[in-house]
Order: C-alpha cells, then structure tokens, then sequence
C-alpha cells in the first residue's frame, strides 16, 4: 500500500458466506486439518476439529479508485455465521486493512438474516426517522464506513417478490 497513491487506498470491505460441501482433509505439510470450523487464531471462535465446515465466509478488499479485488480471508464455519461474530469479524479486518494501509470507506454484503443483524450490532437501521447508514472507522474515529446492501441481490429479492406474486404495500 505505501507505493499507492492517497486516492488508490480508498475501498470496500466486501464479505459473502456460502454453502460448501462437508468435507475433511488433513494438510501434509501444516499437518492441520481442512473442513473443520475455523475462524482463525484469534478467539473469535476457536478451531472445532469435532465439527465439519458446512459453510464458508469470505471477505475481500475492492479498490474504489482502481479495477482491484483482493481477497483478505476466509473462514469455514458449521452453519450460518451470527451477526454479533460477523460484527467481530468485521472490526478486524478493517483494523488489518487500515494498519496495512488501506482506507476502508464502506462495507458491501447482501441482506441475509446474518447480516442484518450485524447491521443492527453497528446501529445501521433504515427505520423511517431513524435511518443510519454507517459507524465510525474503528482504526480512525474522524471517518466513517458506510455499509451498503449488495444491488444485484437487491434484484433478486424484488423479482423474487414479484414471482412470487406477493403484494408490496
């Protein structure tokens, strides 16, 4: 990050979880196992070798200034992950991303139960008179993160609804 300009550290911490198949491993040269619940070395949750991994957590940084994706970790996890360890989750990797250099502007995910919640744990509502749509850079109390809904599954909730032939009132 030091050869970038100020305008190229601007970006978006961008996270998506997904169903995997169960699966076990044993890693020849770590001599750990792949396909247990792992959320790292840092006790957000400890590694469970009894549980095997039925889903993973992505989370990636996207430059606002140039066309660059760079994944910055990925976690297994038995089941959806909660809101209250995605908000954990997400406070680290910004402070990662911003002690590397980075300057996290926003925060992207689809609208999930999980996250919703998370919304909620960083007091992001959309409740009219209440609306909130960020908190303060937990690296840096001058800036904020803006946390925003992922668009195209936006459009796909709507046309979801739509065949569904639910009314919107």
């Amino acid at each position: 990050m030091e050869e970038k300009s100020e305008q190229q550290k601007h970006g978006i911490l961008i996270f998506d979880e997904m169903s995997v198949r169960k699966s076990l491993k044993l890693d020849p040269k770590s001599l750990r196992y792949q396909g247990v619940v792992d959320f790292g070395d840092d006790d957000v949750y400890s590694t469970d070798n009894n549980s095997l991994a039925d889903h993973t957590l992505v989370f990636g940084f996207s430059s606002l200034y140039e066309n660059n994706f760079q994944p910055i970790g990925c976690f297994a996890a038995k089941g959806a992950t909660t809101g209250v360890i995605l908000a954990k989750l997400i406070i680290q990797a910004i402070l990662m991303l911003e002690y590397a250099g980075a300057k996290v502007t926003a925060l992207v995910c689809d609208g999930a139960k999980p996250n919703r919640r998370m919304w909620q744990e960083f007091g992001i509502s959309g409740e009219l008179g209440k609306i909130k749509n960020s908190f303060k850079n937990p690296y840096d109390d001058s800036r904020k993160v803006f946390v925003l809904s992922d668009v195209p599954h936006l459009f796909k909730c709507v046309r979801n609804r739509l065949i569904s032939n639910e009314l919107m009132v």
